[in-house]
């Protein structure tokens, strides 16, 4: 079996592995609903170290999330991952959406994505 990216939900990126017969679990998952073990990774805490700092990227821009910072951000929360765990990420948008202008608001709505996560570091 072979990992891949694939655009679903609203055009948001997201990984996929395959699994079994089925060619992406995660989308089978969605026809019928979604139940797990839900796990929350603070970025805005990650990378702010506690809000001494500021974040790194523009949440409200397209920017990419490495899998080496989820990794090194979930160690630092004392998170280990489990086969079957539902990510949530806090990236910062709502607080950036919450403080921002209405027009920032309004163009936001024509992106077509503003996070990837990338295999790449």
């Amino acid at each position: 079996m072979t990992e891949s990216f694939t655009k679903a939900w609203n055009a948001e990126y997201v990984f996929l592995k395959p699994y079994r017969d089925f060619a992406y679990a995660a989308l089978d998952w969605a026809k019928h609903g979604i139940c797990g073990r839900g796990v929350l990774l603070d970025l805005v805490d990650f990378y702010t170290e506690g809000g001494s700092k500021e974040l790194p990227y523009d949440p409200c821009a397209t920017h990419a999330i490495h899998v080496a910072d989820l990794e090194a951000c979930a160690k630092k929360q004392g998170v280990e991952f489990r086969q079957g765990d539902i990510l949530l990420l806090r990236v910062g948008f709502i607080n950036k959406y919450n403080t921002t202008t209405n027009e920032i608001r309004a163009a936001l709505g024509s992106k077509p994505e503003t996070l990837l996560v990338s295999p790449l570091s």
